[in-house]
């Protein structure tokens, strides 16, 4: 795999949902013609840091200390594994696997929502079931 790989996954009404994953980490994003929408963690691809990356300067993609690394270990997401759709009713996009929701976005979620975040911080605000 290359440093980076972006896939788009869904478009509706001129927005695209996107999917980066790179060595660190997965993000979805929204991508209009404004420019991004909005942007969400989804999962980490290597170990969870001990220490906060964006208090040593580092700005996202970047691995997401606040993770459920037993869920994320026994789910194994990977782009390839990885779909979207808009949801009508919560007027959102959903990124989900064969396990189920991974993030929900809306227009100016900036983090979104992440199934595999443990806590809410300034990568993903945490998804509990019912929530969008």
């Amino acid at each position: 795999m290359s440093e980076s790989e972006v896939r788009v996954l869904v478009e509706h009404g001129g927005v695209k949902l996107v999917v980066e994953e790179d060595i660190e980490a997965a993000f979805a994003y929204l991508w209009g013609l404004e420019g991004m929408l909005a942007d969400v963690w989804l999962y980490n691809l290597g170990a969870t840091p001990t220490t906060l990356p964006w208090k040593e300067g580092r700005r996202p993609p970047c691995a997401n200390p606040f993770t459920d690394d037993v869920e994320t270990a026994r789910r194994a997401p990977r782009l390839e594994g990885i779909g979207g759709d808009f949801n009508c009713d919560a007027a959102g996009f959903v990124v989900f696997d064969k396990h189920g929701k991974l993030g929900f976005l809306r227009e100016g979620d900036k983090p979104g929502l992440a199934a595999l975040a443990a806590k809410s911080g300034p990568l993903a605000h945490a998804w509990k079931d019912g929530e969008e």
